[in-house]
């Protein structure tokens, strides 16, 4: 593509985007929609982190995982036999469906590919991107760079005995015992799922409890969990050092220690923005050296710069950043076009789903849990009908509603297919449900979904509500 100039203020491009992950592709589409002066730059590598690194080769170990650890089971409650899973065989396979995915990429990128150029790009101005040895001007821009894995100081010095998002999934094998450090989403997921692929597995957290959801009782049920496939160490203090023939990790809280042969890091992920050179265009950050920007529009401060996706540091979800490209592309071209007047300022529902076994759900603004506005309701799977027949009775969903008006505002769960449930309550915040109304859905026998009536339920039967249903309405629920 030629060199482009900056003439009579009239800028090359309307929209410059940077990055080309799920934000900065979601973006693209939009932008293109209304104008062709628009550009995407990317330094590689091709692929979205979902794709590549992310959601869908996590997903596909952790069904090997999960299946194998069923069969397992089944061999021992019904057949003579005991099956020894291939890990060799199972990571090529996870490496067969990440390339599946990989390729739909690769035609969205050979699609759009006279609206790309590949490199790297430093800002020069608020206008203006250097990308390798050229200049492109544009009226406004979109960071879309996303994130990388973070490597914590202490574990610098054990860098060869490091597994991450980056490549685990590149592994030939994996090893028989493996310390996965920290215990977020991914933490939790890889923890359980190395486990059920016949590794040895440590899980270590330096938080007193593992804290992915407010309530209590689910927090419990979630600890329970990961004990049972894991050595669970929590509030630790750790310590790591090579052994001394160095072929393994020496790992300690100052009370006990154990060999391993390799760390898994989910300690976290950083935005891509540090080499963007916002800083000596004037960008204010704060304390961590993420830019300042309006959680509606994605704007940063008064700059014609639009940030979205992970490198934004807000929430690392793949449909929250194609949201995110889109309204972040919209508000960036409202500035010079008048055609572009659809607003974006409704978010989704929030909804996040941790893919364990059971599964971890939570939907909504959860509230302070002790509002006096707020009441709960439960229901507990370990004796529920169709979990109990499918072997996975273990878990609880606790429901959250306003008492007053009875509407359902979020939830909390740890219960076999949670993202069924969170999907039904995240439509039903969507459309302003209550729980009454929720009621009045058939709950087929024998299903899982008796679950969920049984939580709806135990909350009705808090809430306050003058206009009571009719007697029929009772009736049913």
């Amino acid at each position: 593509m030629d060199n482009i100039t900056q003439l009579h203020n009239t800028y090359a491009y309307d929209l410059i985007i940077i990055g080309g992950g799920t934000a900065g592709l979601s973006a693209l589409k939009h932008a293109i929609k209304y104008t062709n002066k628009v550009l995407l730059v990317d330094d590689g590598p091709r692929g979205t982190t979902c794709a590549l690194t992310g959601c869908m080769p996590y997903k596909s170990l952790i069904n090997i995982a999960n299946n194998n650890y069923e069969l397992q089971n089944l061999e021992k409650d019904i057949y003579n036999q005991q099956s020894q899973i291939d890990l060799v065989k199972a990571l090529e396979n996870v490496r067969k469906q990440r390339n599946h995915f990989l390729k739909y990429i690769e035609e969205d990128f050979k699609e759009l590919s006279n609206h790309i150029v590949y490199g790297k790009a430093v800002y020069r101005s608020a206008n203006s991107i250097h990308v390798d040895d050229k200049v492109y001007y544009a009226r406004s821009s979109v960071i879309a760079t996303g994130s990388s894995q973070t490597i914590p100081k202490q574990f610098r010095g054990v860098s060869k005995f490091i597994l991450t998002s980056d490549n685990i999934f590149e592994q030939k094998t994996l090893p028989q015992n493996i310390a996965v450090i920290g215990l977020g989403a991914i933490g939790l997921e890889m923890s359980q799922a190395l486990s059920r692929l016949g590794i040895n597995v440590t899980a270590i957290s330096n938080k007193p409890n593992i804290d992915v959801v407010n309530n209590k009782q689910v927090t419990q049920k979630i600890t329970d969990m990961i004990s049972n496939d894991c050595d669970l160490w929590l509030g630790c203090n750790l310590q790591v050092k090579k052994s001394p023939d160095g072929k393994s990790v020496i790992i300690s809280d100052g009370f006990k220690q154990k060999e391993v042969d390799a760390l898994f890091l989910a300690t976290g992920r950083v935005p891509n923005i540090k080499n963007l050179n916002l800083a000596k265009i004037g960008v204010p950050t704060d304390p961590s050296g993420i830019p300042y920007y309006n959680k509606d529009n994605y704007q940063i401060s008064n700059f014609p710069i639009y940030i979205a996706g992970d490198a934004n540091n807000d929430n690392a979800i793949l449909h929250e950043a194609s949201f995110e490209g889109t309204t972040a592309a919209n508000y960036a071209l409202k500035n010079i076009m008048i055609n572009t007047n659809k607003h974006y300022s409704e978010k989704y529902v929030p909804l996040s789903i941790i893919f364990t076994n059971p599964q971890i759900a939570i939907v909504g603004n959860i509230p302070e849990i002790n509002s006096p506005e707020i009441v709960t309701g439960e229901a507990s799977f370990d004796n529920q009908g169709r979990a109990v027949i499918e072997g996975e009775n273990f878990g609880l969903l606790t429901i959250y509603a306003n008492k007053y008006n009875g509407c359902i505002i979020g939830a909390e769960m740890l219960t076999p297919d949670a993202e069924h449930f969170a999907h039904y309550l995240s439509m039903a915040i969507t459309h302003n449900h209550t729980v009454e109304e929720a009621l009045r859905s058939p709950f087929y026998h024998p299903t899982l979904f008796e679950g969920l009536k049984t939580a709806l339920k135990n909350t009705y039967k808090k809430l306050e509500i003058k206009n009571r249903p009719t007697k029929t309405m009772k009736q049913n629920i």
